[in-house]
């Protein structure tokens, strides 16, 4: 106890490893845990982890890495197990020895690039009208699955699963340009239907 009463009086963050932190974090005073969670709030993205590069962001992962990490982070460890599916050969026993800040940096930036991905692909969702509303097509939202299998009829793909390994970036374009492309026919109907009413 007096090995964690030192480490809540003058605890430096920056010298913590994550299994320690995980170790003291239940005995600290409340003041020490609100200034900790208050710096490790604002930990930066860690330029490594454990030794490996980290990207400066993640328009390179797979959609089956992307649909991982989401699955993942609602798990009870998912945290470190979403960390795992970037690092795959970080362990985590070294994982445990990587720096606090460094960790928590990490997991935080990949919040954070999900997020954008997710705000990427809600902002291409196609508008529907009343009638369609109306009809249920909210409805026919079949989630990773749905995506994954409208790739693969898009591409001729055969086996959904392969659709996996296709770089998420390149999936959302696809998807951006049929939604335009869908978009601009829905119009161009539309200014035939007018037209034909006027005569």
């Amino acid at each position: 106890m007096q090995v964690l009463a030192e480490y809540d009086n003058t605890m430096k963050l920056q010298e913590i490893d994550f299994a320690t932190y995980g170790t003291i974090q239940p005995y600290l005073t409340a003041e020490s845990a609100a200034r900790a969670a208050e710096v490790l709030e604002k930990a930066p993205r860690p330029s490594t982890f454990c030794g490996c590069p980290v990207p400066d962001n993640l328009n390179l992962i797979t959609l089956g890495e992307l649909f991982d990490i989401q699955d993942k982070a609602q798990q009870p460890d998912g945290v470190l197990a979403a960390v795992r599916v970037l690092f795959p050969k970080v362990s985590a026993e070294k994982m445990a020895r990587e720096k606090v800040l460094s960790v928590v940096g990490l997991v935080r930036w990949i919040g954070r690039e999900v997020e954008r991905i997710n705000r990427l692909f809600a902002k291409i969702q196609p508008r529907y009208t009343a009638e369609q509303i109306s009809a249920g097509v909210k409805q026919l939202n079949f989630g990773a699955f749905g995506l994954l299998d409208w790739y693969a009829k898009r591409q001729g793909i055969s086996n959904q699963d392969d659709v996996r390994g296709v770089c998420w970036v390149r999936v959302y374009t696809c998807m951006k340009m049929d939604n335009e492309r869908a978009e601009y026919e829905r119009r161009l109907n539309d200014i035939f239907a007018r037209k034909f009413k006027t005569k």
